[in-house]
């Protein structure tokens, strides 16, 4: 029988990170080399990262909600200026536009692939709108191209969130390549884990300038102790980007092994009525973060229930993130798509440890729970 996880105390956690020899050894390297704050590692997994997506220009920093605080400053959202957020998603996005004194206008999301809504974007649009930060909820990517027809249109900057979508494609361009800046999260559930820590991307090197400046408190380079402008402390240490450029050198590995097991889920759940999953768009290449399902609205349990019910089974679960328009700080309108979608959102266990056999075990207690006898298509 497989032992419960030491950590969550479950046979089958939600989530956690692939860690093996070839990631210590990278950090013993970096702790070996007295250079425990910045270092050589942190060069290494800022070029290592930009090769694997093609970006001009990659960026360690302290946390994915610093990378987002970062793009904001450095296109220089601030006081009396709105951006775009949808209403569905991580709140990070969302606190680093009040952090910059911005105001986050909220939009619903799509019903088919949980992203935000291009067809009701321009609703929102004002003479302060600024940004617009797309969130890639759990891999997939938004309609990026109608998206940005839009932006362009009206001299919008785009930040993609891009926390939960490392290595997801989009009509041949990587998630962060896409619109002006991207915003990745390195935190121990991610594809990439390195306890916490984060990248921003860019093409521009104007923008790369501008948050190189920001990250280290202003200070400009070559000139100790002169701050061109007010900044912050974003920094990567050197043994975070250690665990980090290790884990980027499994990429294809830990890419293959998400892609299994969404295979495996979708494969196994497709055939039942209850239970559905996020459109993946033809001209899109996901690596799904999480894999969620959403309950049908008729199903016989709750999305709470079943989650307790497969609690007592010894499967994490995690439900889906709780909209704007309910938590006190962000004054949203009615979201009603998003209100549904989180309700009713499941996220399975997603981890590069999980073999065939446990997904098989996984995917039965979720049938047993979630699904009626009989209910195919």
């Amino acid at each position: 029988m497989k032992d419960a996880d030491q950590k969550s105390g479950f046979k089958y956690p939600w989530a956690k990170p692939y860690i093996d020899e070839s990631d210590r050894v990278a950090v013993n390297q970096a702790l070996d080399s007295g250079w425990i704050s910045d270092g050589e590692f942190v060069r290494r997994f800022e070029q290592g990262f930009a090769h694997a997506i093609q970006a001009d220009h990659a960026l360690t920093c302290s946390s994915g909600t610093a990378a987002l605080m970062l793009a904001l400053l450095a296109l220089e959202v601030g006081p009396g200026d709105e951006v775009i957020v949808p209403g569905y998603g991580f709140a990070g996005a969302a606190n680093m536009v009040l952090a910059v004194g911005a105001k986050p206008v909220f939009v619903d999301v799509c019903a088919d692939d949980w992203c935000l809504d291009p067809s009701q974007i321009e609703l929102f649009f004002t003479p302060q709108t600024k940004a617009l930060i797309v969130i890639h909820n759990y891999g997939a990517i938004a309609h990026m191209d109608r998206i940005l027809a839009l932006t362009n249109r009206y001299n919008v900057k785009v930040v993609e969130d891009c926390a939960e979508a490392a290595f997801s494609e989009y009509q041949g361009l990587f998630a962060g390549c896409i619109g002006d800046v991207g915003c990745f999260s390195f935190q121990a559930a991610k594809t990439l884990a390195a306890g916490e820590g984060g990248m921003v991307v860019t093409q521009s090197e104007d923008l790369y300038e501008r948050m190189l400046l920001l990250r280290n408190h202003g200070m400009q380079p070559g000139r100790h102790y002169f701050h061109a402008v007010a900044g912050h402390n974003f920094r990567m240490t050197n043994l975070q980007a250690a665990l980090g450029w290790a884990q980027l050198q499994k990429k294809e590995f830990l890419c293959r092994r998400r892609r299994m097991i969404t295979d495996y889920y979708r494969d196994f759940f497709h055939k039942y009525r209850e239970l559905s999953f996020q459109l993946i768009k033809p001209s899109e290449h996901p690596i799904f973060w999480a894999n969620a399902v959403l309950l049908d609205e008729n199903a016989e349990h709750t999305r709470d229930e079943v989650m307790k019910s497969l609690a007592a089974a010894g499967i994490e679960t995690r439900p889906g993130f709780v909209t704007f328009d309910q938590m006190p700080p962000y004054q949203a309108h009615p979201l009603p798509v998003a209100r549904a979608l989180s309700e009713r959102i499941l996220c399975l266990p997603t981890y590069a440890a999980l073999e065939k056999n446990d997904l098989h075990e996984i995917c039965r207690e979720v049938k047993r729970h979630a699904v009626k006898e009989k209910s195919f298509f």
